[in-house]
C-alpha cells in the first residue's frame, strides 16, 4: 500500500455512499469500510482538508464507527 489516505467509492446510491478509507505510512497501515450519507461525506472532506492545512485533529462523531486522526507526536 502506497502512503498516505485514499478514500474509494465502492457503491453508492441518493441516500448513502459506501466507501474504503485506506491510511498508511512506515509504521501503521489500516483500512475501513464506512458507509455515509452523502452530507458526511463532505463532512468528512472538509475536515481532512482542514487536518492537512493546520495539523487539527479531526474527529468526525457522526459516523457510525468514529474516525480519529491525530497528527505524529500529539495526544488527543
Amino acid at each position: 500500500m502506497e502512503n498516505g489516505i485514499h478514500l474509494e467509492v465502492i457503491w453508492f446510491d441518493q441516500d448513502v455512499i459506501e466507501i474504503v478509507l485506506s491510511c498508511s505510512n512506515e509504521r501503521f497501515s489500516g483500512q475501513a469500510e464506512i458507509y455515509l450519507s452523502h452530507a458526511d461525506l463532505l463532512e468528512l472532506a472538509n475536515g481532512l482538508r482542514d487536518f492537512l492545512r493546520a495539523s487539527a485533529t479531526l474527529v468526525t462523531s457522526s459516523l457510525a464507527h468514529s474516525i480519529r486522526v491525530t497528527p505524529t507526536g500529539e495526544s488527543g
